[in-house]
């Protein structure tokens, strides 16, 4: 994973993110602060709702996030942004939820993020 998505992980900001169902594309959001790295190129992230975001998941969808932190330096100055794509599942059960469920006590899954492909935009 490049260095500089840890970097804008360690900084508070919204990390939102798409998938696409039969009704067309689905957004939704979270915290930077929120996302777990785990390995090079997996994210968890705490599930509270997001049940669109499952059906959508279920039915065969990537999923695309964007994440960025005005502090991390981008390639013209400061601040810069991903778009990470990737698959993704959810999980109600195992190491990955316990461990998310420990951080948030509120999580009824951990969605795992697969990333496939990231590209810096700024």
């Amino acid at each position: 994973m490049d260095p500089l998505i840890s970097e804008i992980l360690n900084t508070e900001g919204p990390a939102t993110f798409v998938t696409v169902g039969a009704d067309g594309p689905h957004m939704v959001a979270t915290w930077n602060s929120y996302l777990e790295e785990e390995g090079d190129d997996k994210l968890l992230i705490p599930v509270g709702g997001y049940h669109k975001t499952e059906a959508n998941l279920k039915a065969g969808s990537v999923l695309v996030m964007m994440i960025g932190s005005k502090k991390a330096p981008g390639k013209r100055g400061p601040g810069t942004g991903f778009r990470l794509t990737g698959s993704a599942e959810i999980k109600s059960s195992g190491e990955q939820y316990e461990l998310t469920k420990q951080r948030f006590p509120w999580a009824r899954g951990v969605l795992i993020f697969k990333i496939r492909q990231s590209e810096q935009l700024l």
